[in-house]
């Protein structure tokens, strides 16, 4: 691991720490910086600010477990997400405590909705229409603003009964377009 890594490694260390402690909107870079033993610009070589550290750490998680590869989705790799979510349940409550402007949540509906419109795309050979498109984030952005609350509210829902319920009410146009279902 080179020094450039170790840091970077350091910083996400130390930030995951600070967020056990205290709101993500309390954690000062200054703060975090002076724990860290590293100046402003070291931080800011590796990160624009601290959303896009949360970012940075949730799309490592997502690389981590083979989503943002282009692949169809699936049954298995979203219980995966989802189960890494719950076991990180701490973290996202933290996050999602933040809906305002470079939100993790705002990242992941964009990024998820894009996910879908790109892998649609491609299976169909086409343009989508702008009924697919909305029916696409109108899918993506209830199964996703559905997990704060469950993460947050620690429901009775397992993980694969979430998941089946989000299977359940994905149109089948989608559904039979970008889901491998197992």
């Amino acid at each position: 691991m080179t020094t450039g890594e170790r840091t970077k490694q350091l910083i996400i260390d130390t930030f995951t720490e600070m967020l056990r402690e205290m709101p993500l909107e309390a954690v000062r870079i200054q703060d975090l910086c002076a724990r860290c033993g590293i100046d402003r610009h070291t931080f800011y070589y590796h990160f624009k600010d601290k959303y896009d550290l949360v970012i940075w750490i949730h799309t490592k998680l997502l690389n981590q477990l083979g989503q943002y590869d282009g692949r169809p989705f699936s049954r298995e790799s979203m219980i995966n997400v989802t189960k890494e979510m719950k076991s990180r349940a701490w973290f996202y409550q933290r996050c999602f405590e933040y809906s305002g402007q470079n939100s993790l949540l705002s990242d992941i509906l964009e990024k998820s909705a894009a996910s879908y419109e790109v892998l649609l795309q491609n299976q169909l050979g086409r343009e989508l229409t702008p009924r697919q498109k909305t029916e696409i984030r109108y899918h993506v952005y209830g199964s996703i603003m559905l997990m704060p609350q469950w993460i947050r509210d620690d429901a009775d829902i397992s993980v694969e009964e979430l998941v089946q319920i989000i299977l359940a009410n994905t149109p089948d146009w989608l559904k039979e377009a970008s889901l491998e279902i197992d």
